[in-house]
Formats: C-alpha cells, sequence, structure tokens
C-alpha cells in the first residue's frame, strides 16, 4: 500500500510540473520578447527598401539598351517584393509588432517597401507591356529591310511570368508572332551568312 500511494503521489507530482511547464511555454509564445527573438529582430530591423529610389533613377537612363533596363526591372522589382514579404510574415507571426513601439521600424519599413514595390511594378509593367507591343525594330541589311528583336524575348517572357500579368498567354501569342517575323526575315538571306561568319 505504502509504495502504491507513493507512486501515486509521485505521478501527481510530475503531472504538476509537466503542467505548469506547459503552462509556461504558452506564456511564453504568447511573449513579445520570444517571439521577436525567434523572428530574429535585429536583422528584421535592417530589412528596408531605401535604396529603391537610386536604383530605379539608374535604370530610367536613356543611353541603356532596353534589354538591360529591362533585366534591371525585374531584378529590382524581385528585391522588394522578397524585402515586402519578409516583413509581411514577421508581422502576421507576431501582432505585437505592429503595437509595440520599439518595432514601429519594422512596421515602417514593410509600409515603405510595400508602396514602393507597387510603384515600381506599375512602371516595371508599362515597360513590358511597351516592349510586347513593339517587338521588332526594322534594319536594313544587305538593302533589304527586316524586322528585328527589339529585345531577347526569352528575357521579355520572363519579365511577363514575374509580374504575374493575368493576360500573358495573350502576351506570349504576341512574342512567339514577332519571333515568327524575325525568323522569316532572317530567312531572307541574313541569316545564313552571320552563322557563315
Amino acid at each position: 500500500m505504502r509504495i502504491r500511494a507513493a507512486l501515486l503521489a509521485s505521478a501527481f507530482v510530475v503531472g504538476g510540473c509537466v503542467k505548469n511547464i506547459s503552462n509556461e511555454e504558452r506564456l511564453d509564445r504568447e511573449s513579445p520578447s520570444t517571439d521577436v527573438s525567434a523572428l530574429n529582430f535585429s536583422e528584421l530591423a535592417q530589412v528596408n527598401c531605401a535604396d529603391a529610389e537610386s536604383r530605379l533613377n539608374e535604370i530610367r537612363q536613356g543611353s541603356r539598351p532596353e534589354v538591360e533596363r529591362l533585366s534591371a526591372y525585374m531584378e529590382l522589382y524581385k528585391a522588394l517584393d522578397e524585402r515586402t514579404d519578409r516583413l509581411d510574415q514577421a508581422m502576421r507571426r507576431d501582432s505585437d509588432i505592429l503595437y509595440i513601439p520599439e518595432y514601429r521600424p519594422i512596421v515602417d519599413a514593410h509600409g515603405d517597401c510595400f508602396t514602393r514595390t507597387e510603384e515600381l511594378k506599375t512602371e516595371f509593367e508599362r515597360f513590358t507591356r511597351e516592349l510586347v507591343e513593339v517587338p521588332t525594330v526594322q534594319e536594313v541589311r544587305k538593302g533589304k529591310t527586316v524586322p528585328v528583336a527589339r529585345v531577347d524575348y526569352a528575357v521579355l517572357r520572363d519579365a511577363i511570368e514575374t509580374l504575374e500579368l493575368s493576360d500573358r498567354e495573350e502576351l506570349y501569342t504576341n512574342i512567339a508572332a514577332a519571333e515568327r517575323r524575325v525568323e522569316e526575315g532572317d530567312a531572307g538571306g541574313t541569316s545564313a551568312p552571320r552563322r557563315r561568319r
């Protein structure tokens, strides 16, 4: 009987301890300091989009080849979108970030990144659509005017995919038609000599 009573008492104590630990863990999970630590607050505080304006001004320079501008738009858009998403996920994981003054820089950075990303997307999309609308230029080769690709069509397709445009299939169709026109122009006698060189 004594052994049985001792075992019951031991089980009760152990059970009580487990319960207390569980409650503490639950409180720790609800604690802002623990959550922010898990989210690497110091790293999050360094995430911002302050460099976006200077990088965008570089892209806008008209002297750059169009394919370089397109690639630069795409690279910057991906970078800003990734930063915005990272900050957004942090705030969703720990809603206290929204209310505690110490974490205000994260909220401000998220708002700034979101705004800059949306503004960049509008400009990036406008430039992409312009290239799809006029995908070729005319060149004179051996006395004959032929259509030539305005930009690398693979890069143009990547830009459309990055933007996740709802009408991308139609845009791809336009690019495919432009590719056929360019191939037909090459078939007129310009592509063979180029390959021999």
